[in-house]
């Protein structure tokens, strides 16, 4: 906000009461569009030569603090050396622009953290004592490395190498090392994400966190290697081929006969070895909302701060009676139809209630969404927009992805030699949203990596002498293709979906999404696409001309993020009497229903979700998010029965997909039986087949497909028989 010079003094004045009183803050945040509007010269003057004045910069500020102390406007207290920090740069770089031209200017870049290390004391000046004549030096600067003396003082002495750092009379700061990487949207075709090290000090410290996309202001600095400078550098000699074929030695050199100069280490050189890394004073977490805001203490949860305009804009789409479709048109509006999915989407980015319990049991709100369905129905699509939508989101690919990656990893760090914690892409999520795409691609071992994270919201970690446990407040949106390509409606889910029941009884909500054969349908879609395809590229004046009619509720982007962040951070409803009752009895009804379909099927073959608590919370949590997004302070009876409709048609039409194929009759089961005989007679324990030759081979014997397919889900729920290699192999177990 624009602020006169009386407006300025007062707000700077401000702080320096706060610096005072707050014994754990020493940093003077200074705008630098106020230093502009004081003095265009020092503010162009400070750009360009920020390394070099911000000792003096600080020494100033430092003086004028004691300064009011000693004349009485501030009691007296502990003298602390002050700090400067910068913010509101007009110009923000991006981690890939950071080139040397940059070194020493006062400069604002970002970028998304990937890993943090923890917070230590860095000697800023120190004072020796030398171990020969006891004598103690001056302050010594440190220059990015440990900086002892390089004489005695004592002209006597003749010490150069043996000193004693005098903790006590020494000055130290807190310091933390940040690793960021290029935000997702900004990295080039075809290259790989820069990454760049950031060096935090004193307030700054333990402001960011893995995940957050961030701003940082300060300068480019060059460090040495220490690592490098120091260790156990490699010696290379000069060896130059001699013409023929010889090397320095006279001897054949046929591995490189045209080698050229290899180095300089015979004569005692060392590689020069510098790097870059940003030394920041200012930390900002960007928001696409609102700009960006500065990261704080006292406001670390991520809380909003809204503007009247704002709040009243809110408070006129909570009054409106279509709210729940208006909002759901907002969700990928280039997606035709799918109404059920998009609210079910919608009611993800609201989510449900955390919860605590008296025993300390955190009880998650986040809401799992998984789309199934034939390809080419805009599963990606739904994933794309939400990534986008959401700030904090990670998108991610199941073929591409491992369990580390999703979750974290343990690395060694080059110079200190210690392990630390890099975030996967569920940490980096942590309350926000992770997207994986071609959920059914992954590897086994991957999916179960994930188990913790999808209900407990949490990563157990136990490895390179690191005990601990993260958090991955994250909600899950994956979507997957069936195991035949597209979906068979004939089939059951257990058929069709190539993961464990374990992993979909995590899902709150399952969509399925089938392309039928409709030439109305297909008109209409065929439609809609090529409207799509014609204004891709027209301006936004002719955009708003071509919406149809049925169109004038979307809502700006900008004000779609707002109302989330808004009934997120300000409205927890609870269940009232009515709803309960509502939930109680069509859990009951449900399982019933449950049982008796369970009690029809041959042997113990089951759906692939049963109907449990799970599910019973799920409905809760989408009860919640129904009363969250009409800022409710109560989940009404209402709110359950839509809850429960949507998970009818979700996860319930899933469960009983082909369940009326389950029930078999005494001929059909005496088949079951006799291919069950033949999968053991072809396959002995321990050995294995693929399963297109085995399922030709049966087809030639004179059995069914069907049949064959219901002996396969058999004996794999008898564990008879294991699927390996994206179920292109039958493995015999037992």
């Amino acid at each position: 906000e624009a602020m006169d010079a009386d407006e300025r003094a007062t707000y700077y004045r401000q702080q320096f009461e706060a610096v005072h009183l707050d014994s754990g803050r020493s940093t003077i945040l200074v705008d630098y569009q106020h230093l502009r509007a004081y003095d265009e010269l020092l503010a162009d003057a400070l750009v360009d030569k920020y390394f070099r004045l911000e000792t003096y910069i600080k020494n100033a500020l430092t003086s004028v603090y004691v300064s009011r102390i000693q004349d009485g406007q501030f009691e007296t207290r502990e003298r602390k050396d002050l700090w400067i920090a910068f913010y509101n740069l007009p110009q923000v770089l991006k981690v890939r622009d950071l080139k040397t031209q940059y070194v020493g200017k006062l400069s604002c870049i970002s970028g998304t953290v990937t890993r943090t290390n923890q917070v230590r004391p860095e000697l800023m000046s120190g004072k020796f004592q030398c171990l020969d004549c006891q004598t103690v030096s001056d302050l010594i600067e440190q220059q990015f490395k440990y900086t002892e003396p390089i004489k005695c003082r004592n002209a006597a002495c003749q010490n150069t190498k043996r000193w004693l750092l005098l903790v006590a009379d020494s000055k130290f700061c807190d310091w933390q090392k940040v690793r960021i990487q290029e935000n997702s949207e900004e990295i080039p075709s075809g290259s790989m994400p820069r990454t760049l090290e950031i060096i935090l000090r004193n307030d700054a410290v333990e402001q960011a966190k893995a995940g957050d996309k961030c701003r940082f202001v300060g300068t480019l600095v060059v460090v040495p290697e220490v690592a490098k400078l120091f260790g156990g550098v490699d010696r290379r000699e000069v060896i130059r081929a001699q013409p023929g074929g010889l090397d320095a030695q006279g001897k054949s050199d046929t591995a490189n006969p045209t080698e050229g100069a290899m180095g300089l280490k015979m004569l005692g050189c060392r590689d020069l070895n510098h790097r870059l890394c940003f030394l920041a004073s200012t930390v900002y977490q960007e928001d696409e909302t609102q700009g960006f805001r500065m990261m704080a203490k006292d406001n670390a949860d991520g809380v909003e701060t809204f503007t009247a305009e704002e709040e009243d804009r809110i408070a006129q789409m909570i009054r409106d009676e279509a709210l729940m479709k208006n909002l759901a048109q907002n969700i990928c509006p280039n997606v035709w139809g799918h109404e059920d999915i998009k609210l079910g989407i919608l009611l993800q980015l609201f989510s449900g209630v955390h919860k605590r319990t008296r025993e300390g049991i955190n009880l998650r709100g986040d809401i799992n969404c998984c789309i199934v369905g034939d390809p080419s129905v805009a599963k990606s699509q739904f994933l794309k927009y939400v990534h986008r939508l959401i700030p904090r989101a990670v998108y991610t690919s199941g073929k591409a992805s491992s369990a580390a990656g999703l979750t974290a990893s343990v690395i060694k760090d080059a110079e200190t030699r210690e392990f630390s914690i890099e975030a996967g892409g569920l940490m980096l999520a942590d309350n926000g949203l992770c997207c994986i795409d071609e959920f059914d691609k992954m590897d086994v071992d991957d999916q179960v990596a994930i188990h913790e994270a999808m209900e407990q919201q949490t990563i157990s970690i136990a490895k390179a002498g690191i005990t601990t446990v993260l958090n991955s407040r994250a909600s899950v949106l994956a979507a997957a293709n069936p195991r035949f390509g597209s979906y068979d409606p004939l089939r059951s889910t257990e058929d069709q979906l190539d993961f464990q029941s374990t992993i979909l009884t995590r899902f709150d909500l399952i969509f399925k999404i089938l392309d039928p054969r409709d030439p109305q349908r297909d008109v209409a879609l065929a439609k809609h696409v090529i409207n799509v395809h014609k204004s891709g590229n027209v301006s936004a004046a002719k955009q708003k001309a071509l919406k149809k009619k049925g169109d004038d509720q979307l809502f700006d982007i900008n004000t779609l993020k707002s109302y989330i962040d808004y009934c997120k951070h300000k409205c927890f409803p609870r269940l009232d009497t009515n709803a309960k009752q509502t939930l109680q009895d069509f859990y009951v009804q449900a399982k019933k229903n449950a049982n008796q379909i369970s009690d029809g099927a041959h042997g113990n073959n089951k759906g692939t979700i049963a109907i449990t608590v799970r599910q019973l919370e799920a409905i809760i949590r989408i009860a919640e998010s129904l009363a969250k997004m009409h800022f409710r302070a109560t989940a009404t009876r209402e709110d359950v029965e839509e809850a429960i409709r949507l998970f009818r048609v979700s996860t319930m039409d899933a469960i009983s997909s082909g369940l009326q194929e389950l029930a078999l009759d005494g001929d059909q089961a005496e088949e079951i039986r006799k291919v069950e005989t033949a999968v053991r007679r072809r396959l002995g324990v321990g050995n294995s087949a693929p399963y297109n030759r085995l399922y030709n081979e049966f087809l030639r014997q004179g059995f069914e497909a069907y049949i064959i397919d219901r002996a396969l889900v058999i004996m794999t729920k008898r564990e008879e028989i294991e699927w390996k290699q994206q179920r292109k192999v039958i493995a015999r177990k037992k």
